[in-house]
């Protein structure tokens, strides 16, 4: 661990790996940046930008194919875009938003969607059902080999947590319960 190596208490070694705003005990906003293209983009010749500014021209091209892209799948499909966004901007050919998290994002057919894990076998089931009857606060530890599902019994108790308003504390499962 981190912390025995440097010999520096847990606490601190783990508060220095939060964002700022987490470590301030505030809330974490979570926004995604997008960039869309705007009608003026989507009335420009992409060839005529293209012999002057080809890297501008490459940029838009990207985004008007696809209407509105993340900041991440632009990193991801064209790495060095940020410098160009800004003339582009200027220019009133892209626009930049910041959508939050609570908010619906068109989703990128190339990521995928979020699939449910396997289902519990009887053992792991009666695990989670002797876990969940527990009251109050419990510390549980589930033995066995590796690649039995033990994860997949604490990713079923994490859901449950999470589900009900309340949270995950630390990494290795250690769950805060108001009962």
């Amino acid at each position: 661990l981190t912390s025995d190596y440097y010999h520096h208490p847990i606490g601190e070694v783990v508060a220095a790996a939060l964002p700022v705003p987490l470590r301030q005990g505030k809330a974490l906003d979570v926004t995604i940046k997008t960039m869309s293209i705007t009608a003026e983009g989507n009335a420009l010749d992409i060839e005529v930008l293209g012999k002057r500014a080809r890297r501008q021209a490459e940029l838009l091209s990207l985004v008007k194919e696809a209407g509105s892209l993340r900041f991440p799948d632009l990193d991801e499909r064209m790495p060095g875009w940020r410098p160009f966004r800004k003339s582009l901007i200027s220019k009133n050919l892209l626009e930049e938003t910041c959508v939050g998290e609570d908010q619906e994002v068109a989703k990128d057919p190339a990521r995928g969607e979020q699939q449910k894990g396997p289902l519990l076998n009887p053992d792991q089931k009666a695990a989670l059902a002797t876990i969940r009857a527990t009251k109050g606060y419990s510390a549980t530890l589930i033995d066995g080999v590796t690649g039995s599902g033990k994860t997949e019994v604490y990713l079923h108790l994490i859901e449950d947590e999470l589900s009900a308003g309340r949270q995950v504390d630390r990494c290795w499962c250690s769950f805060l319960k108001s009962d």
